[in-house]
């Protein structure tokens, strides 16, 4: 996406299936049973593999979701960027429940971050600090921000079949730390990717929430004429000096951080790595490593988000595994849109 205009330049999704013959299964798998199912189940299947996950699937966003959390702290004047000894990792947190307390490791458990800034907490992409930071924002006030960054709707991109988040109601998070404490480090809500990229991508617009748009232009084949989109602003979701702020941290998190694989060499990338458990009571999903990055920090051209949905294999954190592909992608993408190096 274009941050500045909320253009969207590229969408793709794999396992892909071609939109010449969609009727082709692309899953060898599924293939070779295709004839043993019911109409019923054959239509379910098609329209599954017909699905834009970009658009129409939900996902827990996990540690990418921080740029939203971070950014509302900074806005409110609830910390600063790099104050140190804001947060304290001990591994863990602990919060009262029934019938014993309830106990959330950070990801590096039982490694410990010790004394840390926002920045570093950012960096190190610390569970326990962000937990703590959604106690000290409150759950009303982060509701307000989600709203601003259009987060309870769809983005009305115009996009067939465009879903919409799913959270718990505020009433609910309001009287239940837990729900809090996950929410505050990306888990136990689902956004479409779009609406990730779309929240995120006003961070690198001086805090102005663009609608996303799809249709660069329109010519009318009798007449010659051509109808051009132009860029729409929802809203001034956060100050510029806010947004100022985040982008320092994000390139921080790159360049010193769990994203030192999104780099690229001549180029400012400022990001976030993400890695989701699994979504409650579904016994079928997996794990969700992601990377987000914005490039370049100063006047930034393009974000690129990328997911991947049930990782294998020893190592399936976002910074490991995602992070290099996110990079590959802005050393093409930057030089195609005239970007030059520092």
């Amino acid at each position: 996406m274009n941050p500045k205009t909320g253009d969207i330049l590229a969408m793709a999704n794999n396992p892909n299936y071609n939109l010449n013959t969609p009727f082709t299964i692309n899953d060898p798998s599924l293939a070779s049973k295709w004839s043993t199912l019911s109409a019923q189940d054959q239509t379910a299947a098609l329209y599954n593999m017909w699905r834009n996950t970009a658009v129409q699937n939900t996902y827990e966003p996990g540690s990418t979701f921080k740029f939203i959390t971070a950014a509302t702290a900074l806005n409110e004047n609830i910390v600063q960027p790099n104050h140190p000894g804001d947060f304290y990792c001990k591994g863990y947190e602990i919060f009262p429940g029934t019938p014993k307390d309830i106990q959330i490791n950070d990801w590096t458990y039982p490694r410990t971050h010790g004394s840390e800034s926002l920045q570093d907490a950012f960096a190190n992409s610390c569970d326990p600090a962000f937990m703590q930071l959604g106690q000290m924002i409150g759950a009303p006030t982060l509701y307000k921000y989600y709203q601003a960054f259009g987060l309870f709707n769809t983005t009305g991109s115009g996009l067939y079949g465009e879903s919409n988040s799913i959270f718990l109601p505020l009433s609910t998070v309001s009287h239940n730390a837990v729900d809090l404490a996950t929410m505050s480090f990306g888990q136990r809500f689902t956004i479409t990717p779009l609406q990730l990229i779309t929240a995120v991508s006003a961070i690198a617009n001086d805090g102005v929430l663009m609608k996303p748009n799809i249709i660069k232009s329109v010519k009318d084949s009798s007449t010659g004429s051509v109808t051009t989109t132009q860029p729409t602003e929802v809203r001034q979701v956060l100050s510029k000096q806010t947004a100022d702020e985040m982008m320092t941290i994000a390139q921080y998190e790159v360049t010193n951080g769990t994203g030192k694989n999104a780099g690229v060499p001549g180029y400012s990338v400022a990001g976030k790595s993400g890695t989701s458990e699994p979504i409650a009571n579904d016994p079928n999903a997996g794990y969700v490593s992601s990377f987000i990055a914005l490039s370049p920090v100063q006047n930034t051209k393009v974000a690129v988000l990328v997911i991947l949905y049930a990782p294998q294999g020893s190592n399936i954190q976002g910074g490991v595994i995602v992070a290099p592909v996110v990079s590959q992608i802005l050393k093409e993408v930057l030089p195609y849109l005239d970007v030059t190096s520092k």
